[in-house]
């Protein structure tokens, strides 16, 4: 029984926490300075405020640690997550409240790259009937990777409830593949997500921020390098971002061929432009978890079934976002 109430506490410690320091932040944040005020790159009107990610980094990081304490998680997963997600967080944080340049940003996030690798290592990377051998060569890959996926959902975190809803998904798709052993750390992930959500669904009472955005893309970046231990093949969880991953790499790659630089700010990814379309996010969230739950889904299954075939699979998974990216003109005014 004792070991049932732990659990049971474990289990919805972190969606309440989650709520109740989001909900308070909702107060606190603006007068510290954290708000969000709109103009002409933004989605939203008004002032709104910011930084609400701080109500799930503390609490997927208390809950974590508490998995930590009671000899559920290892230490080199604990330390390597903890530590780049933590720093990545407090980056954000003070990039949301006082701005910082591009390149500093960029170092910190190849810091918290570097740490990650450093203690969780790299996963298998296998594409069809070859896997890659080479140390560096994976190394280098997965460096690249964990600064892309960073700010990428940092790039996404634009719309209401698009990043909060899109890491649910996600993280709603490993009950039923995952090792039962390494479930823990997910569902706290998931729980505190869910308890940030009703805050940030539209219309936002809050956003999360840089803080909130930079944290969850290197927590996915750290579960990949993981992935592993988690007897789940990186496919999967490519295969899951792809309407993250797509609509940023391809919006980016056309500014970048139209002579514009990356780190202007700008309202051109898919997303911005189907929510403007719409008129109402809440129907471009429908959209992508539309597109999540009946495309991705099946897809990612395979991926776990047949990893080989992984690659393949992620380029078909592509298919719907890349041609809406082109369709919408992402990327162009």
């Amino acid at each position: 029984m004792e070991h049932l109430l732990k659990g049971l506490a474990l289990a919805i410690s972190p969606f309440i926490l989650s709520w109740l320091l989001t909900k308070l932040a909702i107060t606190i944040m603006p007068r510290l300075g954290f708000s969000a005020v709109s103009n002409s790159r933004s989605s939203h009107q008004g002032v709104v405020a910011s930084g609400g990610g701080i109500g799930f980094v503390l609490s997927i990081t208390i809950g974590v640690s508490i998995l930590y304490r009671m000899g559920q998680m290892e230490t080199s997963l604990y330390v390597g997550l903890i530590g780049a997600c933590v720093f990545t967080a407090l980056v954000g944080l003070v990039d949301d409240r006082v701005g910082l340049s591009p390149t500093i940003k960029l170092a910190c996030h190849g810091l918290a790259a570097f740490w990650a690798i450093g203690w969780l290592g790299i996963a298998e990377i296998q594409i069809f009937n070859w896997t890659i051998t080479n140390w560096w060569l994976a190394a280098a890959l997965f460096f690249v990777g964990c600064l892309w996926l960073t700010n990428l959902y940092n790039f996404m975190d634009g719309t209401d409830g698009l990043a909060a809803t899109q890491a649910i998904l996600v993280l709603l798709f490993f009950p039923f593949v995952a090792d039962h052993h390494s479930l823990g750390v997910l569902l706290i992930v998931l729980l505190a997500m869910l308890g940030f959500l009703p805050h940030n669904w539209p219309k936002a009472k809050i956003f999360m921020g840089d803080v909130g955005s930079g944290f969850l893309g290197i927590l996915f970046a750290c579960l990949i390098l993981a992935s592993s231990s988690l007897a789940v093949p990186i496919w999967c969880w490519v295969i899951l971002l792809t309407t993250f991953w797509v609509d940023t790499t391809y919006t980016l790659l056309i500014k970048k061929l139209n002579g514009v630089a990356l780190a202007q700010a700008h309202n051109q990814h898919l997303y911005q432009k189907l929510a403007r379309k719409f008129g109402n996010h809440k129907k471009l969230l429908f959209l992508n978890s539309a597109i999540v739950v009946l495309w991705l889904y099946p897809l990612a299954y395979m991926a776990f079934l047949w990893p080989a075939w992984g690659i393949a699979l992620s380029l078909v998974a592509a298919i719907p976002t890349l041609v809406m990216c082109i369709r919408f003109k992402a990327g162009k005014a």
